[in-house]
């Protein structure tokens, strides 16, 4: 085996990553790569069943919490137990399929309040316990400078912006490109 391989599968050793929607999709997903890659999850989401399911398949790698990311308390109360958290992925919601003016809009708003609000809270309540160096920031309206490689691209973006008369052109996506090595 390559080094590079060798390096590649131990890259979230000794590492706590926690994903909201844990149980399927792709929030499984991202768990079963981490703890291939040495690492330990945290899975939460509403179905309790298909929680222990993906634990039984994760092994001890794999812990579990039953949580509605729309209940800010719970939210809360569920990371106030973590005591250490290297990254939070939120891949907690759900989809909507078909045409635009079809949908429901109550589902619609359910969703919305999955995705946005439960993010809001995830990261509102864990933001003490991740490592911060690792903790990947939101989209979100800045004046901080980026890192040098990502300014020709917001370059485009903001004119592409100011030209379609979308805001004034000062939104911004920050990250830690290091953030999942």
């Amino acid at each position: 085996m390559s080094q590079r391989i060798a390096d590649d599968l131990e890259a979230f050793g000794a590492r706590t990553v926690v994903i909201t929607g844990g149980a399927s999709g792709i929030g499984l997903a991202t768990a079963r790569m981490v703890v291939r890659r040495g690492g330990s999850v945290i899975l939460m989401s509403r179905c309790l069943d298909r929680l222990k399911a993906a634990q039984a398949e994760l092994g001890a790698s794999a812990s579990i919490a039953e949580l509605d990311v729309t209940d800010e308390d719970a939210v809360r109360r569920a990371f106030t137990g973590i005591e250490r958290i290297d990254h939070l992925i939120t891949a907690a919601a759900g989809t909507l399929r078909g045409r635009l003016i079809d949908l429901d809009t109550q589902r619609a708003r359910e969703l919305f309040d999955a995705k946005f609000w439960g993010q809001h809270h995830c990261i509102k309540y864990a933001r003490h316990e991740v490592r911060l160096r690792r903790f990947h920031r939101p989209c979100r309206r800045t004046t901080r400078p980026l890192p040098r490689h990502y300014n020709r691209s917001l370059r485009r973006v903001k004119t592409k912006s100011q030209e379609n008369g979308v805001g004034d052109g000062s939104w911004r996506c920050c990250s830690d490109p290091a953030g999942i090595s």
